[in-house]
């Protein structure tokens, strides 16, 4: 197979295999164990390792990086952020305490596992505090941004796949139990009406979709545009951090808010992106480092989730807005109806899922302030 056949296959399998892997999943109803990210990670991981003469790495880090440029602007378009901003206080507090929780267990992850992971330790300090505040589409942004290896991306995901899976085993059983144990019961709860703020599209689903491409298209050439505007070049920090700010001002604008398909949209470009970056994942790699990246995740994860708990109860914020608020960060909006279910308390989700979509959005910029500042400083 020649060059130009070898490329045009790997971009139709990157294009086709997130679609049926979705297909599978829905159809097994393995939602819950194996998420289409999980099977496209894994299909990508075992794609590069068992054929890796049929992967151009040239093409799927290309694939990696405009995936993920689209992406962000679509998630962040339908995100309710008039919401977000009118939220309860102690939801937004909440929210505050946990993100500063992990940022605070990213410092001292780097402080003990400095030595360790000499060349890396900074790039993933930003980037387990994008995942553990926002999710996977931060930690990503934040790969590109602070030029982080694509191995590392892949060993990172197994480590948190593994750790986060442990955690949300408790979070879906006996965790409501013991953090009532330990904070307040919920007093008031509140329910936002939304009504207003749903927005109905005229459009058909194909025109839609391709709206929504030029939406991120547009988004992604201002955003290159005004770094050579200003820098005279890219710098990957600025552009991903534009990006992001672009997507959550558009998502205040009426006319955009119309393109519905842009979440779905974003959300399958990211599918698109854990195939590839799987792609570039070496199994190798990814076994010879996993113990010290291992250890490292589990600071900052069971960390955060301990100092938020203590911080909690010295704030005397009540137990469910706590673990609403940890899910919605360290899971997304995905999992905050679960979660919600599990404690018998639908009202708290409109602050949930508020919350996953603000970590979305500041998970770039901390996680990237966190690695600068760990790479000059530590």
């Amino acid at each position: 197979m020649n060059s130009a056949s070898l490329t045009l296959f790997q971009l139709i399998c990157v294009a086709v295999l997130p679609y049926t892997l979705i297909k599978i999943s829905n159809f097994l109803r393995i939602s819950s164990i194996a998420s289409p990210v999980v099977l496209c990670y894994v299909t990508g991981i075992l794609l590069g390792n068992l054929f890796p003469s049929l992967i151009n790495k040239e093409i799927t880090n290309l694939i990696t990086q405009v995936t993920v440029v689209l992406a962000i602007p679509l998630i962040l378009l339908q995100s309710n952020f008039k919401t977000f901003l009118t939220e309860a206080r102690t939801t937004l507090l909440s929210f505050g305490l946990f993100s500063g929780s992990v940022v605070l267990m990213s410092f001292l992850g780097a402080m003990v596992m400095k030595s360790q992971l000499p060349e890396n330790y900074a790039h993933i300090s930003g980037m387990l505090t994008g995942v553990y505040i926002g999710g996977t589409p931060n930690m990503s942004s934040i790969q590109i941004a602070v030029g982080a290896d694509g191995s590392l991306f892949g060993a990172l995901n197994l480590a948190d796949v593994i750790l986060g899976g442990i955690y949300l085993v408790f979070l879906t059983s006996i965790a409501p139990k013991v953090f009532r144990y330990f904070l307040p019961e919920r007093k008031q709860v509140f329910v936002e009406n939304t009504a207003k703020s749903q927005q109905s599209s005229t459009l058909k689903p194909i025109p839609n979709y391709l709206y929504a491409t030029g939406f991120a298209i547009a988004a992604a050439g201002i955003s290159a545009g005004l770094n050579f505007l200003f820098l005279g070049t890219i710098n990957d920090a600025l552009f991903i951090i534009l990006l992001t700010v672009f997507g959550v001002a558009a998502s205040f604008i009426p006319i955009t808010r119309k393109l519905t398909k842009a979440s779905k949209l974003g959300d399958f470009l990211l599918l698109m992106f854990c195939l590839a970056a799987g792609m570039l994942s070496d199994v190798s790699m990814i076994l010879g480092s996993s113990e010290p990246i291992f250890i490292f995740t589990g600071i900052v994860l069971f960390g955060s989730v301990i100092l938020h708990l203590i911080l909690a109860y010295f704030f005397k914020i009540d137990a469910d807005t706590v673990l609403i608020t940890g899910v919605a960060c360290l899971y997304g909006p995905p999992f905050v109806g679960q979660v919600a279910s599990v404690m018998n308390n639908r009202a708290i989700l409109v602050g949930g899922m508020a919350m996953g979509v603000a970590g979305l959005a500041v998970g770039n910029l901390l996680g990237i302030a966190v690695a600068e500042i760990v790479s000059n400083f530590f």
